[in-house]
């Protein structure tokens, strides 16, 4: 407890390094501490190394298989790696292992619809509807994938806009190969 309330003063304080290394001392202390790795995971992916904060990730979720927090964190670091298919993994075992939970059929709901599975998405957003009736996010996912859908010019917005976010380089490199694509081939050779 005195471990996890310090880290929480150096979390506050953006102190990451520290927060680090009493996370690393506590487990060292006490392997078998979920938290304690799902901190570490937490302070990983607030650094940014996200290979590191899967790896604290699934050493919180092997002790403890159910940990919110610990699937949170698969869910941020999988969508920063741009890995759509883990994160489809881990968003349909966030579902299947917390089913009433309609934040999680949400989010399910509208990476299935990215994915184009429109009609699984539909039915995890009326399963999300009859648990949290008048939940917004809902009601915001169903306009967003009704809207994309029934409007043939929009159907393939989001397989174009996760092929722009995954070409190397993200929108900075899409723009720039957009660019030098429209160049007449003897600009480009000088």
């Amino acid at each position: 407890d005195a471990i996890s309330l310090r880290v929480q003063v150096y979390l506050h304080e953006h102190e990451f390094e520290a927060a680090e290394e009493l996370l690393r001392f506590g487990i060292a202390h006490n392997p078998d501490d979920a938290d304690l790795h799902e901190g570490l995971a937490r302070v990983q992916l607030a650094r940014g190394r996200y290979d590191d904060a899967l790896a604290a990730a699934n050493a919180a979720l092997r002790l403890e298989p159910t940990n919110n927090g610990a699937l949170g964190v698969r869910i941020a670091a999988h969508e920063h790696l741009a890995d759509r298919d883990e994160l489809l993994a881990v968003l349909r075992q966030t579902a299947q292992m917390f089913p009433d939970d309609p934040h999680a059929l949400v989010e399910l709901a509208a990476a299935e619809a990215e994915n184009g599975s429109v009609q699984r998405a539909r039915r995890l957003l009326d399963r999300a509807h009859r648990i949290a009736p008048r939940d917004q996010r809902v009601t915001d996912v169903r306009v967003m994938v009704e809207t994309i859908h029934q409007t043939p010019v929009l159907r393939y917005l989001p397989a174009t806009l996760r092929w722009v976010r995954d070409f190397p380089g993200s929108i900075i490199g899409f723009v720039g190969a957009l660019i030098t694509a429209s160049l007449p081939l003897t600009m480009v050779a000088q």
